[in-house]
């Protein structure tokens, strides 16, 4: 990711969040460890869409939801910063942006640590020697090192797609049946 889409991203209120706790964690154990802290919570969430309904809305008073969120934190112990991070999004009334501020702050993480997150959309699954080729000619475009996600989509019918924070590579048939249309109508 470039710099400037970095600084961009940031400039937005969850990326102001994300921003101050990044910059809150004393060294990179603590970011790494804010990392998994927001990804167990975002599973956890998704995995109970009620719970993520109330937890994430104004449904409870501000004092009750700081209670429920500590006790939350305790069991699912979180770092003390992070959940005091959550609790100030709870008295700023700015919870609801939690998946964006978790957005912006992976993006902090990948950048300080010259990494790119990559997701690999494909109709049936890759075997392991496709996978590997795939990041053998993905690292030839990247300077950065690439995680890759990869997710079934049988919606594009064969090939791949690509995507990442800054752009999307789709070599897939049902892009190109598009393309065909496209041209065809002229």
């Amino acid at each position: 990711m470039s710099p400037e889409l970095l600084l961009t991203s940031l400039t937005s209120l969850p990326g102001r969040y994300a921003k101050a706790l990044f910059e809150t964690s004393k060294n990179q154990s603590d970011r790494t460890e804010t990392l998994k802290n927001f990804e167990v919570l975002s599973c956890f969430l998704k995995e109970n869409q009620e719970l993520e309904r109330t937890l994430l809305s104004s449904v409870l008073n501000r004092k009750r939801l700081d209670e429920v969120w500590i006790e939350v934190g305790k069991k699912m112990k979180f770092l003390p910063f992070f959940l005091s991070f959550i609790r100030l999004l709870i008295k700023e009334r700015r919870l609801p942006l939690f998946y964006s501020i978790y957005e912006k702050y992976q993006m902090l993480t990948c950048f300080y640590n010259n990494e790119r997150k990559l997701t690999i959309f494909s109709a049936s699954p890759l075997i392991d020697k496709e996978k590997s080729d795939l990041q053998k000619s993905l690292l030839q475009h990247f300077s950065e090192k690439i995680e890759m996600t990869f997710v079934i989509d049988e919606s594009i019918l064969s090939g791949i797609v690509v995507k990442a924070d800054t752009f999307i590579l789709d070599a897939s048939y049902r892009n190109q049946l598009k393309h065909l249309t496209k041209t065809l109508k002229g």
